[in-house]
């Protein structure tokens, strides 16, 4: 075989292989032909080669400034003064005064050593003599009077060991001019209670219902009552029964000298109760006047009718319709009602409108 036939051989045997090939892979081949023709014309976009994720490098924590401390009245009450006051043998009522008193006493000192503060007497009457109110108004008379009280109280029951002297001279102070403003106040007018009923019950049921009340039960801010179906051992409450209304106190002012104070509604107090319940929607658990202390509230009540005073002009109130013409034993028996000393009386007494 001469060159030229062995060339054409190898070419035949080639297109011989080619075909086999082919014909063993056709729809492999021609789907190639196809993609290839296709990115050619810009049909298909040409395939990308694929990315490897890279590793996540994880951030170092930072650490963070920690923030200054601000201290609040529980850090340095809880170290020992709230304990000592939950402790003590007094009125319920009387406690929380003391605390909310406390409370005021730390806000105005601004500080986080509260036992050392108070031996520098001087910093801390400074401090009370010109703290400011929320408005820019320094605090009043009775505010300084009970913030001397409450220090006095904290030294002589927690106890703590600091000089008392210069503090109990400011109570003393501030006692005898808080004295002098009540007794300006007294030189006023007061209502009788019927006239003040009236007013009251312009306003809407609730004031017109806390007129009712106190008219009946001339007590202090005492009338925090629990809505109860049954005698409970502690709290103020309004046990309400089928046939009848009490109120009990068991926490007030004068409780330690006067006991448990029990007192069954009249009946028309008892009916208007029980429609303020019912138009209220309240029930066994809930508070007749809401949780909070009435005095804001009577204040309030008060101003809006046109008098000045809180709850204490109701009591003034009471004394003055009750003793013009009154007995000895007549006094007594009132005194006896508003747990309150006969000499307390003659500075309840005013005039009548």
């Amino acid at each position: 075989m001469n060159p030229e036939d062995e060339i054409a051989h190898i070419k035949t045997l080639g297109k011989f292989r080619a075909k086999k090939h082919y014909d063993a892979n056709r729809e492999a081949i021609n789907a190639k032909r196809r993609e290839a023709y296709a990115k050619k014309k810009g049909l298909i976009e040409p395939t990308k080669p694929e990315i490897q994720p890279q590793p996540q490098i994880q951030p170092q924590p930072q650490i963070q400034p920690q923030p200054q401390k601000n201290y609040t009245w529980t850090d340095i009450i809880g170290k020992g003064i709230l304990q000592s006051l939950q402790e003590l043998n007094i009125p319920e009522s009387t406690k929380l005064k003391y605390v909310d008193d406390t409370k005021r006493l730390f806000k105005i000192l601004q500080t986080d050593d509260f036992q050392h503060v108070l031996k520098d007497n001087k910093i801390v009457i400074h401090a009370i003599e010109t703290a400011t109110k929320r408005n820019g108004s320094l605090y009043s008379t009775n505010t300084k009077k009970s913030l001397y009280q409450v220090i006095l109280f904290i030294i002589d029951n927690i106890p703590l060991k600091i000089n008392k002297k210069p503090y109990l001279h400011e109570f003393e102070k501030f006692k005898e001019s808080s004295i002098e403003k009540n007794e300006e106040k007294m030189e006023e007018e007061v209502p009788t209670f019927k006239e003040y009923i009236k007013k009251a019950k312009l306003l809407g049921d609730k004031e017109y219902l806390i007129a009712r009340f106190y008219d009946e039960l001339t007590l202090r801010d005492d009338f925090g009552l629990l809505i109860t179906n049954e005698h409970l051992v502690n709290g103020n409450y309004l046990l309400v029964h089928p046939n009848y209304m009490e109120v009990v106190i068991n926490s007030y002012k004068t409780n330690g000298k006067y006991g448990q104070i029990r007192h069954i509604l009249s009946k028309k107090l008892d009916k208007l109760t029980r429609k303020y319940i019912t138009n209220h929607h309240l029930n066994i658990g809930d508070y007749l006047f809401g949780t909070d202390k009435l005095s804001s509230y009577i204040s309030k009540m008060n101003k809006s009718i046109g008098y000045s005073s809180g709850i204490n002009l109701l009591r003034h109130m009471k004394v003055t319709e009750e003793l013009q013409n009154a007995t000895l034993d007549e006094r007594i028996k009132l005194a006896e009602m508003m747990k309150h000393s006969p000499v307390l009386q003659k500075r309840y007494l005013k005039n009548k409108v």
